[in-house]
């Protein structure tokens, strides 16, 4: 897998370095490392005692690279680089589509990139993957009620803050999600 990281690492010029070669100027070029392991492999297939060794799949790759691709997702997030982030948090979701995290990431970063709307649905739809994932994530029900709440949607945001609450009753906001559910029910 060495060969596949120096080669997606080559094509990563959208993390500050157009071109890099820069950022590794004190080590060899990406493309001369891709060659020596290309060569490395080669010779030790030649080599008459040479038994294959297991491959690990592609799969089991990603899934090992799993957590720095979120916290790299989270930097992109933080220095508000949302399409960045939007493609990190696909790749952790796909890799771990039974959490429901990386739906929920990609919810928060919609979020933040477009605070006010108008199109909310796609939020929605992550937030709602995140809730329905095998691992579901609690926190996806709060900020669904928040979306709907913010669309003028009292039913579904009263709905899904009584699912979170209903998830995380000592949550650190609960108060404050209790006090939304007040509000919205004294409106109706």
């Amino acid at each position: 897998q060495a060969i596949a990281a120096f080669r997606h690492l080559n094509q990563n010029a959208a993390y500050g370095v157009v071109n890099p070669r820069l950022l590794w100027s004190s080590h060899p070029t990406l493309e001369d490392r891709i060659k020596n392991l290309q060569k490395s492999v080669a010779r030790a297939k030649r080599k008459k005692n040479y038994e294959p060794g297991e491959v690990p799949p592609e799969t089991a790759y990603r899934q090992r690279i799993a957590p720095a691709l979120r916290e790299t997702g989270l930097l992109d997030l933080r220095d508000r680089q949302f399409e960045r982030a939007l493609k990190v948090f696909e790749k952790y979701r796909n890799t771990r589509p039974q959490e429901g995290l990386g739906s929920f990431l990609i919810g928060e970063t919609l979020r933040l990139q477009a605070p006010d709307g108008p199109d909310f649905e796609p939020r929605i739809q992550a937030y709602q993957q995140a809730a329905a994932a095998t691992e579901p994530y609690a926190a996806a029900h709060k900020e669904l009620g928040m979306a709907y709440r913010q669309m003028g949607d009292r039913a579904a945001a009263e709905a899904a803050f009584q699912q979170y609450l209903q998830l995380s009753e000592d949550a650190v906001d609960a108060g404050i999600i209790r006090g939304y559910l007040s509000n919205l029910q004294r409106v109706q």
